[in-house]
């Protein structure tokens, strides 16, 4: 048995040092990306303070090509990583399914006389990994490295508009935690609920016979929809947790994006910026706190 485990790490092991070349190259995507996606606020700062200041239309059209010219890239990075994470989940399931399967043959022979896990699903738990490696939700993840650069890039415009979106990252920061420490517990319990539901179906399916010779078949509905019920309440006592922290966090980001309008407005009646740094600062500061919401 010791063996055969350690057969099977190795093999997890050497799946994952695979996908190593992968995860550098959806790195270097992810860093052009980011940097692609200060166009957007970049181009309304020229349009705003001098587009509109010389009325210069060629200059305006010269600008609009670049724009479109970079847009392009950024979309076209942004499939290829998209690609590489969808390829490399399939990559991870081909080397690594074989020996999920396996296991999960392993645990249901021996059973509860050895330290496997009767109720544990391997080819589930592969799944469940193969599909977060194809969300969006890991983009998020490489995304947040690059949030310090436009917290940098908003201080650089003003330092008060900097520590206002500074300290909007921390709110949205500390409402994911919660949610996550929150919705941890919960996540959990239902998790080994529906396992226990799911066993409890596997075993009447393959004792159909038998159950329905003994009169048993009401009884066991009877425990199904107990089992059933609980796990459906306990999903969604995470869920309305769930729920509420995403409401707060984009409610909270759309007030802070008005509060650093009013505050560049404010800032550009003192002659302190120009109003085209109004609309970079917001775009900027939305852009920062993106990653933290969707990792």
């Amino acid at each position: 048995m010791q063996k055969t485990r350690v057969e099977a790490n190795n093999t997890y092991l050497g799946a994952l040092r695979g996908l190593r070349g992968t995860f550098v190259l959806v790195g270097l995507f992810s860093a052009i990306i980011n940097l692609l996606m200060l166009t957007g606020p970049v181009y309304m700062l020229q349009v705003y303070d001098r587009v509109l200041s010389s009325g210069s239309v060629s200059t305006l059209l010269g600008l609009f090509a670049i724009v479109i010219l970079l847009y392009s890239f950024l979309g076209l990075y942004d499939f290829l990583r998209a690609r590489l994470l969808s390829r490399a989940a399939l990559r991870l399931d081909a080397k690594v399914g074989e020996e999920a399967f396996r296991f999960a043959l392993r645990s249901g022979a021996i059973g509860a006389k050895s330290r496997i896990d009767p109720g544990a699903q391997p080819v589930r738990d592969l799944e469940l990994v193969r599909g977060f490696m194809s969300s969006p939700a890991i983009t998020g993840l490489f995304d947040l490295p690059w949030m310090p650069l436009f917290l940098v890039l908003v201080f650089l415009i003003h330092p008060w508009l900097g520590f206002l979106t500074l300290a909007g990252a921390g709110v949205v920061t500390v409402a994911a935690l919660l949610n996550q420490f929150l919705a941890q517990k919960s996540i959990s319990k239902v998790m080994s609920m529906e396992g226990a539901e799911r066993s409890l179906v596997g075993q009447a399916r393959a004792d159909a016979e038998t159950i329905s010779a003994l009169g048993m078949r009401e009884r066991l509905v009877t425990r199904w929809r107990a089992q059933h019920d609980a796990a459906l309440a306990a999903g969604q006592v995470g869920s309305d947790r769930s729920e509420g922290f995403a409401s707060f966090s984009k409610s909270f980001r759309l007030l802070l994006q008005s509060a650093l309008l009013t505050m560049g407005a404010f800032l550009a009646l003192r002659q302190e910026i120009t109003p085209g740094m109004i609309i970079a600062t917001s775009i900027i500061a939305g852009r920062a706190l993106a990653p933290i919401e969707g990792a």
